[in-house]
């Protein structure tokens, strides 16, 4: 379903084929012979000096911290191992103290990034362990702010279990499978909108924004689903074509001291069809976007939960298309966004209480990801070299005093430490699968962390093709951006048969100077 090859390919017969390469379907998918290295299960202490990552070895996961300053180990937090009642665990969470890790195991997966799993809570000071809701799998769970509560989905209804009596409480009761979701969402959020987890913690763990999805009128379609069994199931699901109705959406806040709950907005209506997005900017004041149904219009509405008032602080219109908005952070009284509004991708502050609009970067170039700001900058990722390749700036949050913080050339990008102190660095081109590499906030390199020596080692070994990147004129004078595979040994005075692989999704970029993995290795073979 998710088929995303790259855009020229030339191959030659079957004959040249095999002597060009010996590289087999199960050397790309099954033996790990091509795998890169990665840095798995990330995440950025509070102390904005350390970081945690998954480790995996022949006893099981572990969750090892390290000094970014170094990239040492410190200390290995849990080890599946050594913890009785957990055999493994696929993911994990820390409380917001960092004093309490959830972790995730038996893990299912249900659309592209939904799951289901069971949860259970390690106390990293006393090493108790205590189960979530054992009678199901539960989705989405999260700590509060406070780590005193965890709420989740199950069976369409949202939860919260306090972890000091172990009390659950239902907070929704009038989930069922495809009719009502509260506190995940459907199908169509989650593939187009990117977003599965439907339930949002106020910073003080007083209120928890939900989205409540009706799919009563949304038609059913139904495909076999193969699995375990002899022969596939039927799998029945709400999904609305084309034109078709889409299912009501409600956002509403329930008050976690006094049960109440309330609603906020709706797209009951022809004005608005999708909240796609929701963000508590302090205690008592949530902001969210809300889209018509050709995403033509997008608007950013600041509710305040105390008074019940809702004020439209931001609004976009095209004659085309508004994407929904992913980076925005609110900085002071400014929520920083990324808009297309002057015709490439850039990032913008909003003044949450009059509206009025400034421009943080500009030019002839799409900001590509919004890492986040401090006090002092924003930083980003953009394709000011080329469109097809990337690299890591900062930006003052006044618009001034550019800094470059990545140099290799190809595709860079970054995950940052709590407040913007380092960050990881990945990088790679269309023929070399790079590796991960830790810098400060200035761009200084402190150490590699990942060089991938022992895939590039095995690469060198076969006999492989070059990627090169051609310009293809079309016929109004716009040049479009390609790359092409030629065999090894090709001959300019003949002719080949072509393979031409093109997909032609939104937001799908494929011609890129970065490594491609298993379809680059594909068309090796």
């Amino acid at each position: 379903m998710n088929i995303k090859l790259s855009t020229l390919t030339l191959l030659v017969s079957a004959s040249a084929i095999a002597q060009q390469t010996s590289i087999t379907l199960q050397d790309i998918w099954y033996s790990g012979k091509f795998r890169s290295e990665y840095v798995y299960g990330l995440r950025s202490m509070n102390d904005g000096e350390h970081y945690t990552a998954m480790a995996r070895s022949a006893d099981g996961p572990a969750v090892v911290k390290y000094a970014y300053a170094t990239g040492e180990p410190i200390d290995t937090l849990v080890r599946a191992s050594a913890v009785t009642g957990v055999a493994s665990f696929d993911d994990y969470a820390f409380s917001a103290d960092e004093k309490q890790l959830l972790l995730k195991t038996e893990t299912e997966s249900i659309y592209r990034y939904s799951t289901r799993e069971f949860n259970t809570i390690y106390n990293l000071e006393t090493g108790e362990l205590k189960s979530l809701a054992t009678d199901t799998k539960q989705r989405y769970a999260t700590f509060s702010p406070q780590g005193d509560r965890i709420a989740y989905v199950k069976k369409n209804n949202l939860f919260m279990t306090d972890l000091a009596t172990g009390k659950e409480t239902r907070l929704t009761t009038d989930g069922e499978f495809n009719r009502i979701i509260n506190g995940a969402t459907d199908w169509v959020y989650e593939e187009e909108f990117a977003i599965a987890q439907g339930f949002f913690w106020s910073p003080d763990g007083k209120h928890i924004a939900f989205l409540r999805f009706d799919e009563s009128e949304v038609v059913e379609f139904n495909m076999p689903v193969f699995g375990a069994d002899l022969y596939p199931q039927d799998y029945r699901f709400k999904y609305p074509k084309a034109g078709e109705a889409n299912s009501v959406v409600e956002l509403k806040v329930y008050n976690v001291e006094t049960g109440e709950t309330n609603t906020v907005a709706s797209t009951q209506g022809d004005a608005v069809e999708y909240i796609p997005r929701v963000k508590w900017v302090n205690d008592g004041e949530l902001v969210f976007q809300q889209l018509n149904r050709h995403q033509s219009k997008l608007e950013i509405v600041k509710y305040n939960v105390a008074g019940g008032a809702a004020k439209t602080v931001y609004e976009e219109n095209s004659d085309t298309y508004i994407d929904v908005i992913d980076g925005w952070q609110l900085i002071g009284k400014e929520l920083l966004i990324t808009s297309e509004r002057s015709g490439f991708n850039h990032v913008y502050g909003v003044n949450v209480n009059n509206g009025s609009v400034r421009a943080i970067t500009s030019g002839d170039y799409d900001v590509t990801a919004f890492y986040g700001a401090d006090e002092k900058h924003v930083y980003y990722q953009s394709a000011e070299v080329s469109p097809m390749s990337r690299q890591v700036y900062r930006m003052g949050i006044n618009g001034k005093n550019k800094q470059t913080l990545t140099e290799y050339i190809g595709w860079n990008d970054a995950d940052f430490s709590a407040g913007m102190k380092y960050f990881i660095n990945r990088f790679s081109d269309a023929n070399n699968p790079g590796g991960y590499e830790l810098r400060n906030a200035s761009g200084k390199s402190i150490r590699t962390l990942k060089d991938n020596e022992r895939l590039k080692n095995t690469l060198a070994d076969e006999m492989l093709a070059t990627k090169e990147f051609i310009k293809i004129p079309s016929e109004n004078g716009i040049e479009l951006n390609g790359w092409m595979m030629k065999p090894t040994g090709f001959d300019d005075r003949k002719q080949y048969p072509v393979l031409l692989c093109i997909y032609g999704g939104p937001g799908s970029q494929q011609v890129t100077d970065q490594w491609g993995g298993a379809n680059y290795l594909w068309h090796q073979h």
